[in-house]
């Protein structure tokens, strides 16, 4: 009898650890999964935090070690993908293969809609707004994709000539 009720107590603790995991979750600004329902969260700090921090290095790396760093486990998506902001959710489903309810897409605005999956399923979306990094719009990289610092320049917005800044190159797989 006692070897029950520990096992009972056991599972009610395993429940309610399961449950705080999923408040905590969604407290840290990852985009909700509910069955058919894909919750889009605004710009992912982890995310721009990772891509910052490759920048910063100036040193290439995998796009699946940078992701972990931004809690997002190497085995936990197979592809990330990048979107215009204007697509809207059946835009996004027949791209992606999915037939999901999209909610807090940004419509119209200079932002993208970065999405992850697994095995075909939305793992996690968010709105990325400038400055922005990911693979090249409307295409897809996987953890094994290399993510490359890269000098350019571009016309100065004070005036005449040039800038020079540094931005990320993301291998496309497809």
């Amino acid at each position: 009898m006692e070897v029950t009720a520990a096992r009972g107590r056991g599972l009610r603790a395993l429940v309610v650890a399961g449950i705080s995991a999923s408040v905590l979750m969604g407290s840290t600004g990852c985009g909700a999964v509910f069955g058919d329902e894909v919750q889009v969260v605004g710009d992912d700090a982890a995310v721009d935090s990772a891509f910052q921090r490759v920048l910063d290095s100036r040193q290439p790396v995998r796009l699946g070690d940078a992701m972990a760093a931004a809690d997002l486990p190497f085995d936990s998506w197979d592809r990330m993908y990048r979107f215009a902001s204007s697509k809207d959710g059946d835009e996004l489903n027949a791209a992606l293969g999915t037939s999901v309810r999209w909610e807090g897409l940004p419509g119209g605005s200079d932002s993208s809609v970065q999405v992850f999956m697994s095995a075909g399923s939305v793992v996690h979306a968010f709105i990325d707004s400038v400055p922005s990094f990911g693979v090249r719009r409307d295409h897809y990289a996987t953890p094994d994709s290399m993510v490359t610092p890269v000098q350019r320049e571009r016309g100065d917005p004070t005036g005449p000539g040039t800038e020079v800044y540094w931005g990320l190159d993301i291998d496309v797989a497809g």
